[in-house]
């Protein structure tokens, strides 16, 4: 639906990519999305722009002229949009600095007046009316020109933080949000108090968690893109591994399995676990078994959720008395998730008896407490398979 065109020079400084969307004059469409880390947004609409969390309305943009509309950080939720009208045939994807640069960021005053919904983080969420038109069927130099044109206009009225967070926000995301504040501020000349006084007022958030999610959005973009980037020699081999790939095609169902065929369990983790298998029979009697045999029973960042229900055969928690880790309150906290989840896994590991241990969040740990592996995060998913090899050797 979208085709990607080159990012003017203007605009390279802050803008990532430029989508132009191929659509009708007038469009109804609903798209649901579920978006983490932080994703900073720009796109040029005539009509209405709604978003819904669940059946509660969050958003609601309504433009009768050409209009940019601007949204900042969009936390870890499924959002229901739709759009009506003209909407949606040009959108921009800033970098965090850029956004920061380009359209400055509402101070005390700003934040008040703009009253932004819930869903958007920092605080700024603004409706820019434009002279120029805007339609579809447009060439894309003329579309890329108009949104050229509402950022422009954006910019001039935008509160503009003080310098120094420029150049402290700068630092934070070249390096992925793995710095020390303060050493940052020490460069800067700056006391860290002040910083983080002026960077919260600004930003809308504090330093620590600024960076917990760009550490999280690096972790995510590593796990999904496909870029060079990204890749490790681990995902390389996996990806060249043509039995690995046919596994992957033709997965079983966890009911279907007989414990006697393999010689190890691996949960990966994500957030689904803590719904599903945590709960599930199957997946009980399955990790109940491998245990009791002696095999290997392993799982990485949410999954530990798994063994909620797992009992040893005398029925004590299985977890009871051993030595585990998995995915952090802070971790979930990062990511704005505490509240949705049906269960803290730290908490849940502690309260079944766990010795529940870990590391700085988002940095590799992994746990051996005799055939039971736990790691907490997803960068700790090589350390928990490694661990699992050496037992199977």
């Amino acid at each position: 639906m979208y085709t990607e065109v080159a990012v003017p020079q203007p605009l390279q400084a802050h803008v990532r990519r430029i989508l132009l969307a191929d659509l009708p004059d007038d469009i109804d469409v609903t798209s649901d999305v579920r978006a983490s880390g932080y994703i900073y947004l720009g796109f040029v609409f005539r009509g209405l722009a709604q978003a819904h969390v669940g059946d509660r309305l969050e958003m609601e943009l309504s433009a009768g002229k050409t209009a940019c509309h601007v949204s900042g950080q969009v936390v870890a939720k499924d959002i229901s949009i739709r759009y009506r009208g003209q909407l949606g045939h040009a959108l921009a994807e800033f970098t965090a600095l850029g956004h920061y640069e380009l359209m400055g960021v509402f101070g005390e005053d700003g934040i008040d007046q703009c009253q932004p919904p819930s869903i958007l983080h920092p605080k700024l969420a603004e409706t820019f009316t434009l002279d120029a038109g805007f339609h579809a069927g447009q060439s894309a130099d003329a579309a890329v020109q108009v949104l050229i044109a509402a950022l422009t206009s954006l910019s001039q009225d935008a509160h503009v933080a003080p310098t120094i967070l420029h150049h402290g926000l700068a630092e934070m995301e070249d390096r992925a949000g793995q710095v020390n504040l303060s050493n940052i501020c020490e460069g800067l000349g700056v006391s860290q108090r002040h910083f983080t006084r002026q960077f919260t007022k600004y930003v809308g958030q504090s330093p620590k968690r600024f960076c917990r999610i760009l550490q999280l959005n690096r972790a995510l973009q590593a796990m999904v893109s496909d870029e060079a980037d990204f890749q490790t020699d681990a995902t390389r081999r996996f990806k060249e591994d043509a039995d690995a790939q046919e596994a992957l095609a033709n997965t079983l169902r966890l009911a279907d399995i007989s414990p006697e065929d393999f010689d190890a369990v691996f949960y990966p983790g994500g957030h689904g676990p803590l719904w599903d298998l945590a709960e599930d029979s199957s997946s009980i009697a399955l990790i109940e078994s491998m245990y009791a045999s002696g095999k290997p029973v392993a799982a990485v960042c949410h999954a530990p959720a798994v063994l909620k229900h797992a009992k040893t055969s005398d029925g004590a928690p299985l977890v009871k008395g051993k030595s585990v880790t998995g995915f952090s309150n802070t971790e979930e906290d990062a990511v704005q998730l505490t509240e949705v989840v049906p269960f803290l896994v730290e908490d849940e590991l502690k309260a079944r008896g766990g010795n529940y241990s870990r590391a700085d969040d988002w940095h590799p740990y992994a746990i051996t407490d005799g055939n039971l592996i736990t790691g907490q995060n997803p960068a700790s998913s090589e350390l928990a398979a490694r661990a699992v090899l050496e037992i199977i050797k």
